[in-house]
């Protein structure tokens, strides 16, 4: 699957996300639509950024739950 292809794939599912999130939010649910729009966002960024990164291959920071800790590890693509 080539660039152009994997962002079809992601616009038309983040497409759909948006479209069921204004369904949710016609039927007052409203936490489900913002949870559908944040799926969306999410979605195009992987459909964007997606053939120029390798998801897989990235490592990830070290992030601990208690706010007072910082960042364990550097990014590689945050701090250069």
């Amino acid at each position: 699957m080539g660039p152009e292809e994997k962002y079809q794939y992601w616009l038309k599912d983040a497409q759909y996300d948006i479209e069921s999130a204004e369904h949710n939010l016609t039927g007052a649910r409203w936490f489900y639509s913002i949870f559908m729009c944040q799926q969306a966002i999410e979605k195009l960024a992987k459909g964007l950024f997606g053939p120029y990164f390798d998801f897989n291959t990235i490592p990830l920071p070290t992030i601990s739950k208690n706010l007072s800790t910082p960042l364990q590890t550097k990014h590689p693509c945050i701090f250069p």
